[in-house]
């Protein structure tokens, strides 16, 4: 999570859970929330902006990841999406890769960051068939086929868990 509009993470993730969303799980199970840990980190930094302490500790206790931080303008610069969406969901996918605990790992936008990356990977792919050697054009295919194969054994994986 990063500080944003003025808030510091701590008062994002109060504002966050006063969500009216939120209501029956604070009447039934109120202990859950004292369980939530804002972390600091920004998902268009290199290894998403976490420090090292911070990342040992998520590889160590953490069971799920929900990734749900994307860009959803079309009319940002393609070097902010691909950090934002792209390379994000990438770092996340390495950071669950060390993960001890891990039980499943979702991306909400899976669908969408997934036809967001064919777009890019389109785009890459003219661009770089201009510009540059076939080999990379192949490269960046075969990460959009991984990025979407591993959402999607999550995926399985959640609902697999919850029957």
């Amino acid at each position: 999570m990063r500080s944003k509009k003025g808030l510091s993470i701590n008062k994002r993730l109060e504002k966050i859970l006063n969500l009216p969303l939120y209501d029956r799980l604070r009447k039934e199970q109120p202990s859950n929330f004292k369980k939530l840990i804002p972390i600091s980190g920004d998902v268009t930094e290199e290894n998403l902006g976490l420090s090292a302490v911070d990342r040992q500790m998520l590889t160590e206790r953490v069971t799920i990841i929900i990734h749900s931080a994307a860009s959803v303008k079309f009319n940002d610069s393609l070097k902010y999406a691909i950090l934002s969406n792209t390379r994000s969901t990438r770092d996340i996918c390495i950071l669950a890769q060390s993960m001890k605990n891990l039980i499943v790992s979702i991306n909400q936008y899976f669908i969408y960051i997934f036809i967001y990356i064919i777009f890019y990977c389109v785009y890459c792919f003219i661009w770089y068939s201009v510009f540059y050697k076939t080999f990379k054009i192949l490269f960046i295919q075969v990460k959009c086929i991984i990025i979407k194969r591993w959402v999607t054994v999550s995926i399985n994986k959640l609902f697999n868990l919850i029957k």
